[in-house]
């Protein structure tokens, strides 16, 4: 039915126009959430992670031809998603550390984490993390400018980090148990269509990975699997210490998942080239 068809692109293009709202700093025209809209959101949660790895492609293609210094080429690095989502993810990873660091049951650490309380164990956490993520681009930088064939995959697979990451964020809303009702992660966890949104991301996810092989078919395969194995354990742990998932613990993940397949990349790096 082609009124059907219609319908269902109009819904879609909503729901990517909402999950740049929501997960990007992106201008957007505004569109009220509803039951209907939300269904696709999370299929396009990889797509903020593309607009991602599109900056961070430029940029690391084009800065070494302007002579920046490996210092300023790493911290813009660094800087770029901060910059494109807002903190949304990073606010997420600081108040999950918070309530991670509180030795209470589930729900008092669930009303810490619904507080939105920092403490100064988070602040030494956000320096830790950004200083760390500012070694890692630094140690990367011979890598994606030796003048070789190799400068362009290397950039390639960086690119994958973001969208990866996304991916697995996007699944984990979906199949991850709802720690609250309350928040967007419950909202499009319920009100998402989950075998379409499932199918969509897994489909993503097979198309970097197998961007990845052709790109570099030893390397790609350490981080991309240290992906996935962060995706159970990081389950494990969310129902452990908090019933299931929520908007911070969602941040909590697509920071760490970043870092970690940002250092296993590097660890990849130093004995592949």
């Amino acid at each position: 039915n082609p009124f059907i068809i219609f319908l269902k692109g109009e819904t879609m293009l909503q729901g990517f126009i909402i999950a740049f709202s929501i997960y990007s700093k992106v201008p957007m025209p505004y569109i009220k959430q509803t039951n209907a809209n939300r269904k696709y959101v999370t299929a396009f949660f990889p797509f903020v992670g593309l607009l991602i790895s599109a900056f961070i492609g430029i940029w690391l293609y084009f800065a070494p031809i302007f002579h920046f210094s490996r210092l300023f080429i790493s911290c813009i690095a660094v800087i770029l998603p901060f910059f494109i989502t807002g903190n949304i993810h990073f606010n997420g990873f600081l108040y999950t550390i918070d309530a991670l660091s509180l030795k209470q049951e589930k729900v008092g650490k669930l009303k810490l984490l619904e507080s939105h309380h920092q403490t100064i164990s988070s602040c030494i956490h956000a320096s830790l993390y950004i200083l760390f993520s500012f070694c890692i681009w630094n140690e990367l930088y011979p890598f994606f400018v030796s003048n070789t064939e190799n400068d362009m995959i290397i950039i390639c697979l960086l690119m994958l980090i973001y969208i990866i990451s996304r991916c697995l964020g996007g699944l984990s809303i979906l199949t991850f148990p709802r720690a609250t009702e309350t928040g967007t992660v419950a909202a499009l966890s319920h009100h998402a269509q989950l075998k379409s949104n499932k199918i969509i991301l897994l489909l993503i996810l097979f198309i970097c990975c197998l961007i990845g092989f052709f790109l570099q078919p030893m390397l790609s395969p350490f981080f991309l699997a240290s992906g996935v194995f962060f995706f159970f354990i990081f389950r494990l742990q969310a129902i452990k210490n908090f019933g299931g998932i929520t908007d911070e613990i969602l941040g909590y993940f697509i920071q760490s998942c970043e870092l970690i397949l940002l250092t296993v990349f590097l660890l990849g790096c130093k004995y592949f080239y």
